[in-house]
């Protein structure tokens, strides 16, 4: 294999792990896919780097698309990144913020404000390939249990 083909599988395989941190930003793969204009069974074949038996990568030419539908700037795709950009195209960041229910008094325990993020962080890792379903189920498991530990907080309902 020569140098240029070794760069080209480097590169492909940052634009893939941007696009993993780029679907954590995402409720579910349907909503990024809609964003950039793929099917989603195409965004997943992009994600895993084959369909069938043939490869699918993440090419300089869809890179740009993709990299315009979300209004990144040019190359983005090209070097690793650590963290997501926020205000994406059809993130929360960018929703209207829903209207507060009429009645807001329901006060939720500590454990319940925690177990709703650490699930939405488990999903969103799962979603993205970074997490397998039975490490993901392994992992809430373990978290359930430290909660558990948890005390009540003071408002929580007895």
């Amino acid at each position: 294999m020569d140098e240029r083909e070794v760069v080209f599988q480097e590169v492909t395989k940052i634009r893939q792990a941007n696009l993993a941190l780029l679907q954590s930003q995402y409720s579910t793969q349907g909503e990024l896919a809609k964003v950039l204009d793929v099917n989603p069974t195409q965004l997943s074949q992009i994600k895993a780097g084959k369909s069938g038996d043939r490869l699918m990568k993440l090419g300089g030419r869809l890179a740009r698309k993709f990299e315009l539908k979300l209004g990144l700037p040019r190359g983005w795709f090209d070097f690793q990144h650590t963290t997501a950009p926020t205000g994406l195209p059809g993130t929360a960041s960018t929703l209207p913020t829903p209207a507060p229910p009429a009645s807001s008094s329901v006060s939720l325990a500590r454990g319940s404000t925690i177990q709703v993020a650490l699930v939405d962080t488990a999903r969103r890792l799962t979603e993205a390939g970074l997490l397998s379903d039975l490490d993901c189920l392994s992992l809430l498991q373990s978290w359930s249990a430290l909660i558990a530990q948890l005390p009540p907080a003071a408002d929580a309902p007895e």
